[in-house]
């Protein structure tokens, strides 16, 4: 015969979950947090890369809009305002302004944000230092990105055996002003740069047919993806199919020849010049 107090106790116990069921519950949350992190994960790098396209954007949109209020005039792909070896008088309108001589720059050869306040481009970028930083480059520099060594020059180069753009030389080829570009939306305006501390002066790569020579590199932050911007405002983000190239340019550093051919640095230099080179 059952008691009022045996019922009472009855219905006071609880079951409880036994070892076996906590495991499994266990094992289905460490799934779903890896599910959640697997996409989580693209998706940032996603979102990063959008912000990369959309900074680069903006220079190439300040770009244009400088060169409206100046007479058509481009600003100078040049990062401080003296001249390249050979040149004649000063830049005027570097699109930033980083030099030791401007305070701009340390002894120790690295940019300060005031480089940025001093080119000619800060009032056109929102005056925001984030504008001229890619969210997908980790380093403590100021800025990221660099402009195509051949758009905004205008001087003759002295010396042409050279064979290269020397930031404010374009090979006689005259680019100060968008009319002077015969393919502006093919054109490259930006692109990301890895340096040590700063991009110096502009992007440049040779662009005669006897040496594959990568004088300057894309950053590589977002794999093989390089994201660049056109004269007319377009971004556009390339991929370099080869690993071993990626893997011997960041090995090598500056002016790394690559062996013929040279299909990724052959579609390079058609975004420097195109209709010129």
């Amino acid at each position: 015969m059952t008691t009022r107090t045996d019922l009472a106790i009855c219905r006071g116990l609880k079951r409880a979950f036994t070892l076996v069921e906590l495991l499994v519950v266990i094992a289905i949350i460490v799934v779903i947090i890896g599910m959640i992190l697997a996409v989580a994960a693209p998706m940032r790098q996603a979102a990063r890369r959008t912000q990369c396209l959309a900074n680069q954007r903006q220079i190439a949109i300040a770009c244009n809009t400088y060169s409206t209020d100046h007479y058509a005039r481009l600003p100078s792909p040049r990062t401080d305002t003296s001249a390249p070896s050979g040149g004649a008088g000063m830049v005027f309108n570097p699109w930033v302004n980083c030099s030791v001589a401007a305070g701009t720059m340390t002894p120790a050869g690295v940019e300060l944000k005031g480089s940025l306040e001093k080119g000619v481009l800060w009032p056109y970028m929102d005056q925001s230092y984030s504008s001229f930083k890619s969210p997908l480059d980790d380093s403590k520099r100021v800025r990221s990105y660099s402009l195509n060594a051949f758009v905004g020059v205008g001087n003759i180069n002295p010396n042409p055996g050279n064979k290269k753009a020397d930031e404010l030389y374009s090979f006689g080829q005259k680019t100060q002003t968008l009319g002077r570009l015969p393919q502006p939306a093919r054109t490259m305006c930006s692109i990301g740069e890895t340096e040590a501390n700063a991009n110096i002066h502009g992007w440049v790569i040779k662009t005669y047919p006897d040496a594959a020579d990568w004088i300057d590199y894309p950053a590589f932050w977002d794999g093989n993806r390089v994201n660049i911007s056109l004269m007319d405002g377009s971004t556009e983000s390339l991929q370099i199919l080869s690993p071993k190239l990626i893997a011997a340019i960041q090995a090598f550093g500056h002016s790394y020849i690559e062996p013929f051919p040279s299909p990724s640095w052959y579609v390079m230099q058609q975004y420097m010049l195109p209709g010129k080179f």
